[in-house]
């Protein structure tokens, strides 16, 4: 479908990639990762061709369909919500509006002859609709509204209601109702709850394309991708299986890479004596110079350098009461619409508290009630003995000063007198040397990010109340604030939708839905196992079940369809459906198929080079026993995966005979 040879990209002085390489095949799931400004929103650039190459070339089945979800909110407008998602197919879209035309004008004839040619020509335009899968349009087009957080009052909703998060949703079912040949993701859970974000994983998994995603959600990446392409050191390194085999892998290629170094200094240094202390000696002048031409010859091993990190410690903060907080009765309302009412809470010291629910019900006014930025109609925040509380939210990192530099944004918190101690706190979120004279204006999103933490770690809070801290963070950054949050000994109340994040730092998930709490202990996985023993598990699959297809067939026999076109509507939608099911499946199995044909033959010709005993005086048979032990994985993983697709193949068939 798609291949990058040996592509080289460099803005100005800074060189992203050079000489990288990826084939992208049908059903590919590829997770593409790296620190902030590696290039990754740039490879779909080139992709999409909005950019060129400075080097390389970039292969495209001419046939394929790319579609790309990018960082921007859909323009102001009236359209109501549902037929801006199925606003898809122009074609569709000019005889759904006849269709309507025509309805409105019977409703205005008075002329029988008229009626019965407006209700003929609606019979045509209908059939036509049905026939190009106009119905089957609104079905799917619902399906993923809902799935996405969307409910049925909201369809007829203007798009110039929603904020621009739900707008964001909105662009994302759009795409995901054309079902491109290739489907480039860019962060596509900042904007979803956790229960849309189960859902979407899972329309992923059944997705039948390929997949190009970038996010920092280590979970998400780790249910939905089967590949992982880093830019690292400026090259594309390809690893096999989700996120955590690639950091298994990762691991693995660093210590055999480390252990080759080590190997080939000693064999330099070795060599090296060997000339100097043999140099001027006539007897031994050929083997000096066979070393001489060894070590010009040789290809030297080089380690790369290590990515940046920042390593936070959170100072520890004066301990507070062993009350941190209690809501009592608390009433908050915006306009006529009631969020809470009669609501009671006590945090406790040492409480790290994950507040989860669906969008819209009230986490982040908790988190801001919580913080004292918000104000209660009623009820009553009693704030507990020596408590300094600390709020992180997205909008603050629009309040930081663009004329500011770094330095000037987090001095305060230092005094006039600290400039040494402010420069060393800031070197630990990777604001080094000059960077801490740039100023807030030119700041990434990631950045700002990083010097709001900042300005509230500095401050000492032992109360911190965090709204989505690991947008804007990548994923090296986020394991760092993970790994500091886990040593904090504060207090903790935080939103996010990375379920990792969660639950490696809550010990309380408090559940939040139509303005009531729910408590319950432990971490994320210990809130669901409680919600499933009790047989009140969230159906995070379906947050709306409702029967569409019935609704639409309904509404066709109101229309007056002739029941034996009814039916054969039905068998051949049952036909299509058992197409739709079987053609991917099959499609799968033979690409599967042939890849494990060309691996077993790799392996083949591997283990012929390993029946020479001079194979492993080579200094590179390491590397080739690695990458056999890779070929073996594969090989076992595509086995798996042919005999997993034949049994779906006969369980279909099998069902499908005995409707």
């Amino acid at each position: 479908m798609l291949a990058l040879k040996k592509v080289s990209k460099q803005f100005g002085p800074k060189l992203l990639f050079q000489d990288a390489d990826l084939q992208v095949s049908l059903n590919d799931r590829i997770g593409l990762i790296g620190p902030n400004g590696a290039g990754k929103t740039t490879i779909f650039s080139l992709i999409l061709g909005e950019q060129t190459p400075d080097s390389g070339q970039i292969e495209k089945n001419k046939n394929m369909v790319i579609g790309c979800l990018r960082q921007e909110v859909l323009e102001d407008t009236s359209r109501p919500l549902l037929q801006e998602a199925i606003d898809i197919c122009p074609h569709l879209k000019r005889l759904r509006e006849r269709i309507d035309l025509l309805q409105e004008e019977i409703a205005q004839e008075k002329d029988p002859r008229k009626i019965q040619d407006y209700v003929q020509k609606i019979g045509e335009y209908q059939a036509e609709f049905e026939a190009r899968g106009g119905y089957d349009l609104e079905y799917q087009a619902k399906r993923i509204l809902f799935g996405l957080g969307f409910r049925d009052e909201d369809l007829r909703r203007p798009i110039s209601e929603f904020s621009g998060g739900w707008r964001m949703r909105v662009c994302l079912a759009k795409l995901l109702l054309q079902e491109p040949d290739l489907l480039l993701l860019d962060e596509p859970t900042n904007h979803l709850d956790l229960e849309s974000i189960i859902w979407l994983e899972e329309f992923l998994k059944g997705y039948q394309g390929a997949i190009i995603l970038i996010s920092h959600d280590r979970k998400f990446l780790n249910n939905v991708v089967t590949r992982i392409v880093e830019i690292d050191q400026k090259t594309l390194q390809h690893y096999t299986g989700n996120y955590d085999d690639f950091l298994a892998q990762k691991q693995a290629r660093q210590e055999i890479l480390e252990s080759s170094y080590r190997n080939q200094q000693k064999k330099i240094e070795a060599t090296e004596r060997f000339i100097e202390r043999f140099r001027y000696k006539a007897t031994k002048a050929r083997q000096v110079q066979s070393r001489i031409k060894t070590l010009e010859k040789m290809e030297k091993i080089e380690l790369g350098q290590t990515a940046s990190r920042f390593s936070i410690t959170i100072p520890t903060p004066a301990a507070s009461g062993k009350e941190v907080l209690r809501l009592k009765n608390v009433h908050k309302q915006y306009g006529n619409r009631t969020v809470y009412h009669g609501l009671n809470l006590t945090v406790q010291r040492g409480d790290r508290i994950a507040l989860v629910g669906p969008n819209g019900s009230g986490k982040s006014t908790l988190l801001k009630i919580m913080a004292g930025v918000l104000e209660v109609e009623g009820g009553e925040v009693v704030v507990g003995y020596n408590v300094t509380r600390a709020y992180f939210a997205q909008h603050q990192l629009e309040i930081l000063n663009p004329n500011n530099t770094v330095l000037e944004e987090i001095a305060p918190c230092f005094g006039p007198d600290s400039p040494l101690s402010a420069r060393s706190f800031l070197g630990a979120f990777l604001f080094r040397g000059d960077d801490v004279f740039k100023k807030v204006a030119v700041l990434s999103g990631g950045e700002k990010s990083r010097l709001v933490l900042a300005k509230l770690i500095a401050q000492k809070p032992n109360f911190l109340l965090l709204d989505e801290p690991t947008n804007h963070l990548d994923i090296p950054s986020l394991d760092c604030l993970q790994e500091a949050l886990s040593q904090y000994s504060g207090t903790l109340c935080m939103i996010s939708h990375d379920r990792l994040f969660i639950n490696r730092l809550a010990n309380k998930i408090i559940h939040i839905q139509d303005g009531r709490i729910e408590v319950f202990l432990g971490n994320y996985d210990d809130y669901l196992y409680q919600m499933e023993q009790r047989k009140e598990k969230i159906d995070f699959s379906s947050p709306q079940r409702l029967d569409f297809r019935s609704e639409l067939d309904t509404s066709s026999s109101k229309e007056g369809r002739a029941k034996s076109r009814e039916q054969k509507r039905l068998e051949a939608e049952k036909r299509n459906q058992k197409f739709r099911l079987l053609n991917p499946l099959r499609k799968e199995s033979e690409r599967v198929q042939v890849e494990l044909s060309l691996i077993m033959d790799k392996m083949d010709m591997m283990k012929r080079l390993f029946a020479d005993p001079t194979f492993y005086q080579q200094p590179e048979f390491s590397k080739k026993l690695y990458e056999y032990k890779e070929l073996e994985a594969k090989n076992e993983e595509l086995t798996t995966r042919w005999a997993e697709l034949e049994e779906q193949i006969e369980t279909i068939e099998q069902e499908f005979e005995e409707r």
